[in-house]
């Protein structure tokens, strides 16, 4: 009788010690039928977000107004010729194409002062060029007439 009462106990023991406890009702929470659970939302692949239209182009920057009047001018100097873009003045023009740049150019086998002068409108993406390259240093009169005239570019007909 001692047997049949050990097992009970031994069988107890047992579990206590592999961790596991008998109980006649576990206590844990109850999970709420599938119908009554919150949908889980599954995912839905991303849409090609629309590319956003881009904006207009930006105004030229005095640095990219003397680069480029370096560039078309260069063609017109020997190769001696250096660029003094320090001394490079971009003016705001009263009329179309709205900007004068002049650089002066030093270059020992010029007999003369010379200089780069380029009047350019638009903008960096449609590049509008009234003249570019490369001639006799101006005057600061004439710089000032170019300002407000187109004339010295016309020709008669």
């Amino acid at each position: 009788m001692i047997r049949q009462a050990a097992f009970p106990l031994l069988t107890a023991l047992a579990l206590v010690l592999s961790g596991c406890v008998p109980t006649e009702h576990a206590s844990r929470p109850e999970l709420p039928p599938t119908s009554t659970r919150p949908p889980v939302a599954s995912p839905t692949p991303t849409s090609e977000i629309p590319s956003a239209t881009p904006p207009p182009p930006a105004e030229f920057t005095t640095g990219e107004l003397i680069d480029l009047c370096v560039q078309d001018s260069t063609p017109y100097f020997s190769t001696a010729a250096t660029f003094n873009a320090d001394q490079a003045r971009v003016e705001e023009r009263a009329i179309d194409p709205k900007w004068l740049v002049y650089i002066p150019v030093s270059d020992a086998t010029a007999a003369i002062e010379i200089a780069a002068l380029c009047i350019y409108g638009g903008t960096p993406l449609d590049v509008e060029k009234l003249t570019y390259g490369g001639r006799a240093a101006l005057t600061e009169e004439e710089i000032v007439a170019l300002l407000n005239s187109n004339e010295m570019f016309e020709t008669s007909g």
